[in-house]
């Protein structure tokens, strides 16, 4: 499982290299729908506009099986 806060993370608002490597680990292989959730949350709240980012974000939302998430 995957133990960060990325609610915390965001609210805090400063970007660098590790979180964004957290953010695209979750978005694409956390089990658990809240985590992933809650990472895409994280990229809308920073405004991380990262090409790599979103496009693995817009991967993730076709195969998304969570309503939460996707949400």
């Amino acid at each position: 499982m995957f133990l960060v806060n990325f609610a915390a993370l965001a609210s805090i608002g400063v970007v660098n290299e590790k979180l964004h490597e957290m953010l695209l680990w979750a978005i694409r292989y956390e089990k658990v729908a809240a985590v992933r959730a809650e990472a895409c949350s994280a990229v809308a709240t920073l405004g991380i506009t990262d090409s790599q980012l979103v496009s693995v974000l817009q991967d993730r939302i076709v195969v998304e099986t969570d309503e939460f998430v996707k949400w």
